[in-house]
């Protein structure tokens, strides 16, 4: 029976601008420097009778990115594909900012080929991914920092180098919608961004949701957040330097 193993990495976001958005949009623009960090889901699939998934999940299989990329594997190609088992250590917490789930499906994606010797992956199906999550074709990307824009599905690779950097990640006790976030934000066309990518540094990094440290929810945590910052629309923020918030769950890692 073969199998394979691989690790996938989550992300941070160093910069993100929210922009506003047109009637004729179904989403807000955006602009954002992403960077994958060194906490990651360990995922192996190996060949089964049925398509299954085994891992610490909070949704059902049919809502779960990785049995979506294997529908799209499917639908990708005019003969059927052997089911797999994909047994998945969650190590990157969910709904928290750090694209966990659109990982997870590139990583299955990337293994599933590898297994099954089907070749390289298409920019056209890495193209129709992008309509199950903005953000999974920079998970296909092999720099770990890029610039993505439009809806977040316009993937740049940036040759800046910060790997190594320690992250402190925390995780309040409640999760945040991106729904809901991204209604809520009154914050927006800011140039966080644009002020990064002309003079790269960690220290200029910033999140149109910060604005989100004056709501209640995370004033209970705290009324300093100095150099601290969002990453995606929350719930989950990080900070270059050591902090503590003692109502948070904290990661140390580090920027790949």
């Amino acid at each position: 029976m073969k199998s394979i193993t691989g690790y996938v990495h989550g992300k941070i976001n160093l910069t993100l601008d929210v922009h506003s958005k047109q009637p004729s949009e179904p989403f807000h623009p955006i602009r954002s420097i992403l960077h994958k960090i060194k906490l990651a889901d360990e995922i192996e699939i190996s060949e089964h009778s049925r398509f299954s998934i085994e891992g610490d999940f909070d949704c059902p299989d049919e809502e779960n990115l990785i049995w979506k990329a294997f529908q799209l594997l499917q639908s990708e190609y005019s003969t059927s594909l052997p089911p797999v088992r994909v047994q998945v250590k969650k190590n990157i917490p969910p709904r928290s900012g750090l694209g966990g789930g659109s990982a997870d499906f590139a990583c299955f994606v990337q293994l599933y080929h590898e297994l099954f010797e089907l070749g390289p992956i298409t920019p056209k199906f890495i193209q129709k991914s992008a309509d199950i999550g903005k953000d999974i074709p920079f998970f296909f990307e092999q720099k770990n920092c890029s610039l993505v824009e439009h809806f977040g599905e316009i993937v740049t690779p940036l040759p800046f180098d910060f790997s190594g950097e320690k992250v402190f990640l925390f995780f309040p006790p409640f999760t945040q919608s991106t729904a809901e976030a991204y209604s809520a934000l009154m914050q927006h066309d800011t140039s966080f961004t644009e002020h990064f990518l002309r003079e790269p540094s960690l220290e200029r990094c910033d999140n149109s949701f910060d604005i989100f440290f004056n709501q209640k929810q995370y004033k209970n945590i705290s009324d300093d957040f100095t150099d601290t910052h969002i990453t995606g629309s929350g719930s989950a923020f990080f900070s270059f330097e050591e902090k503590n918030f003692p109502m948070c769950k904290k990661i140390t890692t580090r920027l790949l």
